[in-house]
């Protein structure tokens, strides 16, 4: 007769333990993405959103400004600041928004070299890294002749290969963009509001698709709200 209990107790110690997998840790590049989200949302030291930029492009890293400035808990090595900021990202980008922060390769040049730099950018649309464009910008209340002359410009500058910057607002804005696109061109519109919320909120007189690419440096997040400071990010 078999006993029952032996057998079982000879399967279990046969038995090999159950592997156990390594904690996931973020990837270098995101953990630096983190960490610029994380400092422009604190703001600690009370440093503005250029200072941090200047801050991290003299350390080369976004993680070392945060930990000099916020050091971790002595007895916690847990900081929910980073890892909320890593969340939104994954979020942001599940939605289909594109993220940059300056420590990125695929970071503007033309951006790189000027004295604010945006510290984050997001965008919809192809980036294009050997893209030449020119801005066309002017008044929301342009007369009819001015908004002429803004779309012969655009105009001639898609014939030339030349993608068209603009903002997004009335009067000069909208008619760039709409020359351009009219004469198959590319255009960027550049906001210096959340991508999802931008300034004006009525951007009446614009062609349905258009611009075929958006740029925004928000302080914080997609949804920054429009303030004074918006505005340096927008029109370096």
């Amino acid at each position: 007769m078999f006993d029952i209990r032996r057998i079982r107790s000879w399967f279990v110690s046969r038995r090999e333990p159950a592997p156990t997998l390594p904690p996931v840790e973020p990837e270098p590049e995101d953990a630096e993405r983190a960490a610029m989200v994380a400092l422009l949302r604190e703001r600690p030291a009370g440093l503005t959103w250029s200072q941090i930029a200047t801050e991290v492009v003299e350390a080369g890293s976004a993680l070392a400004v945060w930990h000099r400035h916020v050091p971790a808990d002595l007895f916690s090595s847990d900081q929910p600041d980073l890892q909320r900021s890593a969340s939104d990202i994954a979020a942001w980008r599940s939605t289909g928004l594109g993220f940059l922060t300056l420590l990125d390769d695929d970071y503007p040049e033309q951006l790189r070299e000027i004295h604010e730099l945006p510290p984050i950018l997001f965008h919809r649309g192809k980036l294009v890294a050997s893209d030449f464009a020119v801005s066309v910008v002017g008044s929301r209340a342009a007369s009819g002749r001015g908004l002429e002359i803004a779309g012969t410009i655009a105009a001639d500058l898609v014939a030339r290969g030349v993608s068209v910057v603009s903002g997004l607002a009335r009067g000069i804005d909208a008619a760039a963009h709409n020359a351009a696109l009219d004469a198959g061109g590319r255009t960027v519109a550049v906001i210096g509001t959340g991508i999802n919320r931008h300034y004006p909120q009525s951007t009446t007189g614009y062609r349905s698709g258009s611009p075929r690419r958006a740029w925004t440096c928000p302080s914080s997040g997609p949804t920054h709200h429009i303030g004074r400071s918006s505005f340096p990010c927008a029109t370096p």
